[in-house]
């Protein structure tokens, strides 16, 4: 009984010895009734808090002294300035914490005695920081198309420490598209972009901001695949349809545009038309600033014969333009439906093809309409124009064709023929 009394007179003392050094006090942990955090915590990503507090209580709600807390990062990678602290005569303990370099939630857990622990938490903000371009900047790449590497960028604060989880979001694409729109960087601090060029055939430039922070990277647009229109005639700003029938052995200019799907025209190009059928021949040039040439054909010289062609260039082809080759044709305006009624006299109306050689000579017949029997001679007019007005009176009612004749100074025939009823 005695050794057992001095024992425990040796443990007190040593107790005491302890408390001495301020490593805290087990007696005093045996007083601890709850810890309870004091203050609120706002800070930044990689900021250091010079104190986090906690206050150690006993049953009344005094602050205990001599206790130990032990402090540990519950939330995030920071780091703390000692694991284990004391308690003050107001039952304070206090730790530095510096912390880690993502944004969001991070904390720290106090630990005194056997009651629950206590956690500080933070939302860590976005510090003051710069975005950059790491890399993808300064790519060349096809209009409409991905660039073939992606676009890093990296946000860090003014330290050069990379801030992770931070949002970093595109702005600005210059009429292209950036996937994902926004990004959260990584533990290395870097988001990672696909850019999708936009239209122009020519430097695009990209913007990105975080916050407080922008970076631009650009990228020079190439014409996507080129396509080729052919713009019929000597005027390459408008599109005509190419004619029912060609003269042969006349040669017709073409205007030809070449420019990609988003409108970029292809400059010294040089394009060629391809007879496919008909005997001629077609030239080849090259497109001007605007991206347009004239190419010219030249119809074989046999009359009533297909003549096909193509147009041909930088990889692209057009469809063929398929035309027929006659001496002479006319052009009906308004004539006699076919199989309409017809109630009275009717309207002869028609010019010639540009191409074709009619004399001008107003006193001299040009075309012959017949029905019935009855044939009215009308005047071709200087301005290629054919007009008149057929007499039908005399006529019997019931189905009848009217025949369009027309004969150019060689002697070469252009006949239509259009059915109707003749119901007075």
């Amino acid at each position: 009984m005695r050794r057992s009394l001095i024992a425990a007179a040796a443990l007190l003392a040593l107790a005491a010895c302890s408390d001495s050094t301020g490593s805290g006090s087990p007696a005093a942990s045996l007083r601890v009734h709850s810890i309870v955090a004091e203050g609120t915590i706002n800070a930044a990503a990689g900021d250091v808090v010079p104190a986090v507090t906690v206050r150690v209580l006993d049953a009344n709600g005094n602050g205990v002294s001599g206790v130990r807390v032990t402090w540990s990062v519950a939330a995030g990678t920071g780091t703390l300035s000692s694991a284990q602290t004391v308690t003050d005569a107001t039952g304070r303990a206090s730790v530095q914490w510096s912390l880690g370099m993502e944004m969001g939630t991070q904390a720290v857990e106090a630990v005194a005695g056997s009651v629950a622990p206590v956690r500080i938490s933070t939302a860590a903000a976005a510090p003051s920081g710069v975005l950059e371009v790491v890399s993808g900047s300064g790519q060349i790449g096809t209009v409409g198309q991905p660039l073939p590497q992606p676009l890093v960028l990296r946000y860090r604060r003014a330290d050069g420490r990379p801030v992770t989880g931070a949002e970093v979001r595109v702005v600005d694409a210059a009429g292209g598209t950036a996937t994902p729109g926004s990004a959260l960087t990584g533990a290395d601090g870097t988001a990672r972009f696909t850019w999708t060029l936009g239209g122009a055939a020519d430097r695009q430039e990209l913007t990105a901001s975080m916050i407080t922070a922008r970076a631009s990277a650009y990228a020079n647009g190439t014409p996507a695949a080129p396509r080729i229109t052919v713009l019929w005639g000597p005027y390459p700003s408008t599109v005509y349809p190419a004619p029912a029938y060609l003269h042969p052995g006349r040669a017709y200019p073409m205007g030809v545009k070449v420019a990609d799907a988003y409108g970029n025209v292809y400059r010294d190009l040089r394009v060629t038309g391809v007879v496919e059928a008909g005997g001629g021949s077609a030239t080849s040039a090259v497109t001007d600033s605007a991206g347009t040439a004239v190419v010219s054909w030249k119809i074989g010289s046999v009359a009533d014969v297909i003549q096909k062609l193509h147009v041909e260039g930088g990889g692209a082809t057009t469809p063929a333009i398929t035309s027929e080759s006659k001496w002479i044709w006319l052009v009906l305006i308004d004539p006699p439906a076919a199989n309409s009624v017809v109630a009275g006299n009717f309207v002869v109306n028609a010019y010639a093809d540009p191409g074709v050689p009619m004399n001008d000579d107003p006193t001299l017949p040009k075309m012959f309409v017949t029905v019935d029997g009855r044939t009215q001679q009308f005047l071709h007019f200087p301005a290629r124009g054919i007009f008149g007005v057929f007499d039908m009176s005399g006529l019997a009612p019931g189905p009848k064709v009217a025949t369009y004749r027309a004969v150019d100074p060689q002697g070469h025939e252009y006949v239509q023929q259009i059915p109707f009823t003749y119901q007075p």
